[in-house]
């Protein structure tokens, strides 16, 4: 829980502090204060049974974390914190922040974290006013593997997972990279034979891959961009995804952390209360655009020909029948015009699958409850409004 707490930070974080005091003997005590607080910040609650200072570092045994009133609390271990130094601003910066392997169950699968630690996190002094610390920062978080078992079986695993962050000179924008170095999964356990054969034929029983993100956050206008988040599987294809988004300023991290830290304990009246003033914040983010993509190496066309042979038909086939369905299939939403494009595009990656791509590019950022509220009322504009477009390959742009 707490890899998963300082992840949700990480589209907020980055900065390793500069000038920093001559080291000197922070109490114990002092640093698991600190610690609590940033963690009840983000509505949720630590404790632990005892602090003590070991060896030249901070070590707090028998720490716990609970969320909300309907979830127990986890038990997170002993969490070391080694060099410790504060600095001019009163900060504490953490050189690293380590924790045992950590396990929780949910559904019935067991989920393990081997090896997190935590570069350069920033434990903020009391008087700070700075909501970008006082949300969470770090350099960097690794882990070493992540594993989800079940039944005895292990279902998922993922090693050498990173989260990197920087800061720019002026200190008013801010770039993230993420990696695993490998991921992989084991799908042979489903319990339906039909999905089953389909998986063996397509070579996906136990796909393996890799992932990457890079990012980009600047604070005055608050726009935050995803560029890249790419989920590579082995001889099947890659899929990436890209957003920006505006709006996300320090006011509304401020409001958006403040409204977190309530609904720890609150009722379920304050709780529907806070899904409104929820709504409100969303008032002040704009979209400005987003993509989805495939690359393919071969997967693609092992499920056309799977698909052709249970129809009896050709590749050829499959691609007229795509171009004459969809328009049917997708009129009544959008204009037809929209309908023919995709469809067209659809019948081209059929017959020659390398890229099929599905971008948004507004001429201007749309606020998201107008998106919402085009999506209700008058849903075949919004192709229009969002600039959509399909699109079959073509080489990806380069940023």
């Amino acid at each position: 829980m707490l890899a998963r707490s300082f992840a949700t930070f990480l589209l907020a974080s980055s900065v390793s502090l500069t000038a920093l005091s001559a080291a000197h003997a922070v109490e114990p005590q002092d640093v698991a204060n600190r610690f609590k607080e940033l963690v009840a910040g983000q509505g949720a609650t630590l404790s632990w049974s005892s602090v003590e200072e070991m060896g030249g570092a901070i070590v707090m045994r028998g720490a716990t974390v609970k969320g909300n009133a309907e979830i127990p609390p986890a038990n997170l271990g002993d969490i070391t914190f080694e060099g410790v130094e504060e600095a001019d601003n009163g900060d504490y910066v953490v050189e690293t922040l380590s924790m045992p392997t950590y396990s929780t169950v949910s559904e019935g699968a067991t989920v393990t974290l081997d090896g997190l630690s935590i570069s350069g996190a920033v434990l903020p002094s009391p008087t700070s006013t700075d909501i970008v610390s006082q949300s969470g920062f770090f350099d960097s978080l690794d882990v070493d593997t992540v594993k989800v078992e079940k039944d005895g079986k292990q279902l998922f695993t993922m090693s050498g997972l990173n989260y990197s962050l920087e800061r720019a000179d002026d200190g008013r924008s801010y770039e993230f990279t993420g990696t695993a170095d490998a991921f992989s999964a084991d799908l042979s356990g489903t319990g339906d034979p039909q999905t089953l054969a389909m998986l063996t034929a397509l070579g996906l029983t136990q796909p393996k891959g890799t992932f990457e993100m890079a990012g980009s956050w600047t604070l005055d206008d608050g726009n935050m961009s995803l560029e890249q988040m790419d989920f590579t599987v082995d001889n099947a294809g890659t899929v990436g995804f890209t957003i920006d988004v505006s709006g996300y300023t320090e006011d509304f991290l401020k409001a958006a952390r403040e409204m977190q830290k309530n609904l720890a304990n609150a009722t379920e009246e304050q709780k529907a209360s806070a899904g409104m003033a929820a709504m409100g914040l969303m008032q002040q983010l704009s979209f400005g655009g987003a993509s989805i993509r495939y690359d393919d190496n071969t997967l693609a066309g092992r499920a056309l020909d799977l698909a052709g042979g249970m129809q009896k038909m050709k590749r050829t086939d499959l691609a007229k029948m795509a171009e004459a369905m969809i328009p049917a299939a997708i009129g009544q939403y959008v204009k037809p015009e929209f309908a023919k494009q995709v469809a067209g595009e659809v019948a081209k990656f059929i017959q020659d699958p390398k890229s099929i791509e599905i971008s948004a590019e507004p001429a201007q950022p749309v606020p998201f409850m107008s998106v919402g509220m085009s999506a209700m009322s008058a849903p075949q504009n919004i192709p229009d409004e969002l600039g959509i477009t399909v699109t079959a390959n073509e080489d990806a742009e380069e940023e």
